[in-house]
């Protein structure tokens, strides 16, 4: 299938896409953290080598690149609006929601609240425009980020705003999760009832916060879905910009609605990614389907 041309949506940059080499069968959509964009987290993150080892071709580990470990992926890595960044002393910044200190994610949570609206809304289109190029079958569609982006996605998997599909992997990386009190909150109330009423619990709360009416109907499907899908999260120990210990919590939080969810902490790493992060980032699409049986991982 040819794929279009991507266009701009309500004042965010069209998404930078890096289209696959053979026939395309799945597309993963990559989130950049704050203060960069698209491109530059696309340069960064498809170059960035790492080993592995591929008994067919050589006897000694490689170095390889995720576009040529999955040359039937299509990458898009969108660009956050430019919006006031309070962190940034009220500069226009490239994000996709507003920050107003590093050292606590939880302060100035009330100016966080239009971006995430605005970007889950870009968010489901996106998604659903992926879906709609891979005719219908949204379990070849993988949704990830770093850092704000990481947070970002896993807002939108709780929100309820994306579409009424089930994805085929979530990624995060260096994140947390925005309002992440309120919605353990919001669970705690929730104690004796299943995952689904808790789910639907939070999904009305945030629905709410963001000022978003609940799609029709009331059945699994009703914009869950994604929180069947597999997350996988990853963070440095050595993270001082984005505690480890928030994304803990964030993964903790997954785990309270249900969600089968994965989490791996890197000794010596800050806020950034290594070579073994990386391998187990393709460990994991290879068992969600993507480069099955194309090679062995060197530990």
């Amino acid at each position: 299938m040819t794929c279009p041309p991507p266009t701009a949506h309500h004042g965010y940059p069209a998404p930078h896409i890096i289209p696959p080499t053979s026939t395309h069968t799945h597309t993963i959509i990559l989130l950049h953290g704050t203060s960069t964009s698209g491109p530059t987290f696309a340069s960064s993150l498809l170059s960035f080598p790492f080993s592995i080892h591929d008994p067919k071709l050589a006897s000694d580990p490689t170095t390889e690149t995720l576009p040529h470990l999955l040359p039937s992926v299509r990458f898009v890595f969108p660009t956050g609006k430019l919006r006031i960044s309070t962190v940034f002393g009220g500069v226009l910044k490239h994000a996709w929601f507003d920050i107003t200190t590093f050292s606590d994610r939880t302060v100035g949570e009330d100016k966080q609240i239009e971006g995430l609206k605005e970007s889950c809304l870009y968010l489901a289109e996106l998604v659903q425009e992926e879906v709609k190029l891979l005719e219908g079958r949204s379990n070849r569609v993988v949704l990830g980020g770093f850092s704000q982006g990481c947070a970002m996605v896993s807002f939108a998997c709780l929100s309820g705003v994306l579409p009424r599909v089930r994805l085929g992997a979530v990624i995060g990386m260096s994140g947390w999760l925005p309002f992440r009190r309120q919605i353990e909150e919001v669970v705690d109330s929730c104690k004796g009832l299943s995952s689904f009423e808790r789910r639907r619990a939070v999904r009305g709360y945030l629905l709410d916060l963001l000022g978003l009416e609940a799609s029709s109907g009331e059945g699994h499907s009703v914009g869950e879905q994604c929180l069947d899908t597999e997350l996988w999260f990853g963070h440095g120990l050595a993270d001082e910009k984005v505690k480890p210990q928030w994304a803990l919590e964030m993964s903790n939080v997954m785990e309270s609605v249900g969600c089968q969810r994965s989490m791996k902490m890197y000794d010596d790493l800050g806020h950034w990614y290594c070579a073994a992060e990386m391998r187990d980032i393709f460990d994991f699409l290879r068992r969600m389907g993507l480069g099955e049986g194309k090679t062995e991982l060197v530990q």
